[in-house]
């Protein structure tokens, strides 16, 4: 028999009224051609143009106009409710909305259900949703089967936090997290097993209610393996004997005694570094190495990771150089990109039958090599850039900028090697900024030259048809990260230190050298209208576009691009 255990309802009514009628409107150009020159107001929808008068929240307003067709009429309910029948207990969350136009006849209604049911005899979660449920034969039913891995109390947690916080708003609700826990709680104490698991959250009780009436020999950290996709089902766990260890590697197509053991004590899994290692290095290799490295793959998942090329070229020095490597990205020193630059860079110069061995095994080595790799590749495919400002501009943004704290040195970013070692140190994509014509770099290190506490600052060049202008639009730190408050007082001060250059026209010269194949292409900078960014306070209020006057640059590759695209080898196509 069908029993409610908790029921919440919110009901908000709001009724908008309209004047009968609308002044009369001098118009200030006379028509000609009219015997008049007093005019009523355009009607601006199909049914007229009223002027507003008031707006009520109470249902006895809304009952006394609702049949006045001067009123827009809206009406909202919400009702949140648990209940249990033979074994189910259901989470429900109820809303309907109608809603009718001022001059309008009808009301237009939607209605929605979301839901989360646990079958305590089945022991089984289902959530699904009901739309339009007050149509019999448009009614929208979605109802699966999910698993825990899917987060369907939370989901449902912040689907309701949602619809509250709309209430919140209007002030019809106070205390939204502490009526959300309420609500949670309510359905969770209501699954019989649960008071076992008080000291848990709601999710993790739900959970270990299944495991545990399902006889599922779970491990220890059975949490935090609950989020990984995919999860076994009864299918595996019959399988092997309802250990969940044996069937979750399984599912994951994974094996071996020493990985059990290490998944046994993991805090978050996540199998993708760990396949891509086994597919670059060899199982065997990756399985040889010690727990503490293989749970780190596990732990800490490098998203997008893919190389394409395996290390079959490389012999037994460079494949365990390339390893040690490959745990500095794994630690967050060297960016995943750059990694999967220098495996390219190998490959392409091996088809030119350059003889490069991969010996860097530490970060300094590694950059240095890289750089090296960078230099030839560049020779075979693509040119070396460097940006061309004005020299006395660039000694004054260049100069110490000291505080009260430390000393803080900033450097234009000219060359490809200063685009490269920049984003080599961040971790982020300055690399490709070098042919941009619009965006003008800049690295502010904090202590001295060689620092790696950093920020890389964009400055947006633009041109009003008079001078250029300078304004920062990018200010971030390694990966990308935000920077802190203590960046703030030397941001203004070099912010200052700009204006004032430009002021003095000091930024007068925008252009560019490319060099490729022992040629030398320059190409200075050119202004186009149309599609560009509008700055405030511009006369005249145009901001042009930035190109490069020879196109050849555009049809050259920075060897900092993640995919070279090769010159056509004809001197035809240098104009000197």
């Amino acid at each position: 028999m069908r029993q409610e255990i908790y029921n919440y309802t919110i009901r908000q009514h709001q009724t908008i009224e309209y004047h009968s009628s609308n002044p009369i409107k001098q118009v200030l150009t006379p028509d000609i051609f009219s015997l008049s020159n007093e005019t009523y107001d355009a009607n601006d929808t199909p049914w007229g143009s009223f002027r507003y008068k008031n707006t009520y929240n109470t249902e006895d307003v809304f009952k006394d106009n609702y049949s006045n067709p001067l009123c827009t009429l809206s009406f909202e309910r919400v009702i949140i409710c648990v209940t249990t029948d033979e074994g189910k207990i259901s989470f429900k969350i109820f809303q309907y909305a109608k809603r009718r136009r001022l001059a309008g006849k009808w009301f237009k209604v939607v209605t929605k259900c979301q839901f989360v049911t646990f079958n305590s005899k089945s022991n089984s979660l289902y959530t699904g949703s009901l739309t339009n449920y007050h149509l019999k034969t448009k009614c929208r039913k979605n109802v699966r089967r999910c698993m825990f891995n899917v987060d369907p109390i939370n989901k449902i947690r912040v689907y309701l936090r949602e619809i509250l916080n709309g209430f919140l708003a209007k002030g019809i609700i106070e205390d939204v997290p502490e009526k959300i826990n309420e609500i949670i709680n309510s359905f969770v104490n209501a699954i019989p097993g649960t008071e076992k698991y008080l000291d848990m959250s709601p999710d993790m009780r739900i959970y270990k209610r299944y495991l545990d009436n399902s006889g599922i020999k779970f491990p220890n950290n059975w949490y935090e393996l609950m989020r990984v996709f995919p999860q076994p089902k009864k299918k595996d766990l019959v399988k092997r004997d309802f250990k969940y260890i044996d069937a979750f590697m399984d599912v994951h197509n994974v094996s071996g005694d020493k990985l059990k053991r290490i998944l046994h004590t993991v805090k978050s899994c996540n199998f993708e570094t760990y396949d891509f290692a086994c597919k670059l290095f060899g199982k065997n290799y990756i399985t040889s190495q010690n727990d503490d490295i293989i749970k780190k793959m596990l732990e800490n998942p490098i998203m997008g990771f893919y190389i394409g090329i395996g290390s079959e070229f490389l012999n037994n020095k460079e494949k365990s150089n390339a390893f040690e490597i490959f745990k500095l990205v794994i630690d967050g020193e060297i960016s995943s990109a750059t990694y999967r630059d220098h495996f390219r860079f190998y490959d392409s110069l091996k088809r030119f039958e350059e003889p490069v061995k991969w010996k860097s095994n530490t970060h300094t080595e590694f950059i240095e090599e890289h750089f090296e790799w960078s230099e030839k590749h560049s020779h075979y495919h693509s040119g070396d850039f460097t940006r061309v400002y004005n020299e006395k501009f660039i000694q004054e943004v260049n100069d110490v900028i000291l505080q009260v704290d430390d000393c803080y040195i900033p450097l234009v970013l000219q060359t490809t090697k200063d685009y490269n070692t920049e984003s080599i140190s961040q971790s982020n994509c300055v690399k490709t900024y070098i042919k941009t014509p619009q965006s003008l770099l800049i690295s502010l290190r904090r202590g001295d030259i060689d620092s790696s506490d950093r920020a890389s600052i964009e400055y947006r060049i633009s041109h009003n048809g008079k001078k250029f202008n300078l304004h920062r639009v990018q200010t971030l730190g390694r990966y990308n990260k935000l920077l802190d408050d203590s960046w703030d007082k030397v941001l203004n001060v070099l912010d200052d230190r700009i204006s004032t250059l430009v002021d003095n026209k000091l930024f007068d010269t925008l252009g560019i050298i490319a060099k490729v194949k022992g040629k030398e292409i320059q190409s200075d900078y050119k202004r186009t209208v149309g599609g560009a960014l509008h700055i405030s306070g511009t006369t005249p209020p145009i901001v042009y576009n930035l190109g490069w006057e020879n196109d050849l640059i555009y049809k050259m590759n920075s060897y900092n691009s993640n995919w070279a695209v090769e010159i056509e080898n004809n001197d035809n196509l240098f104009d000197f």
